[in-house]
């Protein structure tokens, strides 16, 4: 199976489904387990047949997390048509409801530029050490929203 995006050194792995690697006459178990923390990431669970030495100490199974490798997440929108979405089911949301968004996520500093400079608000959300680190993008030192939240302190 060829994905978008990866070369013929990559193979299509399913999660919860082991397979093994004979590497130098030993064989490896893998176990890619999928994992919900981080949308389309996967870890693996590694076992080999005898123990591997490690920082003086013997492991006998290893445990690597590996992201965005979950076969299932095929492809990843573009920031521009995450924007694009968020910006359209925040419009058709009620005038009143809050809106929670995990910014950390989002790429928020393209996010909350966006959403500026379509509904012409004021963003009150950053502490001053937020602050002094949006104040380090030129985009965003010049919104309204610095200001208001330095308005704030």
């Amino acid at each position: 199976m060829k994905s978008k995006g990866f070369n013929n050194n990559f193979i299509v792995v399913s999660p919860n489904m082991p397979f093994s690697v004979l590497y130098e006459e030993e064989h490896t178990t893998i176990t890619p387990i999928s994992c919900p923390h981080i949308t389309g990431s996967l870890m693996f669970l590694i076992q080999g047949c005898g123990p591997t030495y490690l920082c003086l100490r013997k492991l006998n199974v290893l445990y690597l997390d590996c992201t965005f490798f979950n076969p299932y997440f095929k492809a990843f929108p573009l920031l521009s048509e995450s924007i694009s979405n968020i910006i359209s089911w925040v419009t058709n949301l009620p005038s009143n409801a809050p809106i929670n968004l995990n910014l950390a996520m989002l790429g928020y500093e393209n996010l909350l530029s966006a959403l500026i400079d379509t509904f012409e608000i004021d963003v009150f959300h950053v502490s001053r050490k937020v602050l002094e680190f949006y104040e380090c993008f030129p985009r965003l030192r010049k919104l309204d929203f610095i200001l208001a939240v330095n308005a704030m302190k």
